[in-house]
């Protein structure tokens, strides 16, 4: 037998070992491989010009370094925003989760040993008083009483952001959509 034929024969015993592979045994392989690539990030121009408009939300100290103090407007009342819009599945979230891993002005707070963004699912459907809850939440606050209004809520939000040394709230919502049940992502910056 020839090199020639034993490679063809070799290759036909492992065609049949495939083919008689059950449907789970494959699959696995193949949903690894794609969560490989969906988890691959290849930063584009838009990106780079979401970084640049980011990272101008903030101060830059006297040496020349960002810091996670925003930059206020209007006499030192009001703070600024970025606004992305795209279709789904065009990356948005990726692109902002991204940004702000990446950023070590956001990175953790000496202090809570915590990041200075919060990230949280937006319950549907999305009211103050809902979204309120779900901040704090994510703020370590797990009672609030039931019958509490929205203006207690967010309250509660606003004092419990002071506790952290927060100056600032602001918020990028993922994905808005008029179908009840669609989860929104809501990113929140605090001091």
């Amino acid at each position: 037998m020839t090199d020639d034929n034993i490679e063809t024969r070799n290759h036909a015993t492992t065609s049949t070992q495939i083919l008689g592979a059950s449907t789970m045994e494959i699959a696995k392989p193949v949903a690894a491989q794609m969560k490989e690539l969906r988890d691959i990030n290849i930063p584009t121009e838009r990106d780079h010009n979401l970084k640049k408009h980011l990272y101008r939300l903030f101060e830059v100290d006297s040496e020349g370094e960002m810091t996670s103090v925003p930059c206020r407007y209007t006499a030192g009342q009001e703070t600024r925003g970025v606004i992305l819009i795209e279709e789904s599945g065009g990356g948005k979230t990726t692109a902002v989760r991204t940004i702000l891993q990446e950023a070590q002005f956001l990175a953790l707070n000496p202090e809570t040993g915590e990041p200075r963004y919060l990230e949280i699912q937006v319950p549907s459907p999305a009211t103050l008083k809902s979204v309120g809850l779900a901040v704090l939440e994510a703020l370590g606050v797990k009672h609030v009483g039931v019958n509490a209004t929205v203006w207690e809520v967010w309250k509660t939000v606003k004092w419990r952001l002071g506790e952290q040394g927060s100056a600032s709230f602001g918020w990028m919502r993922r994905k808005i959509s008029s179908c009840p049940g669609q989860p929104m992502t809501l990113r929140v910056r605090y001091g």
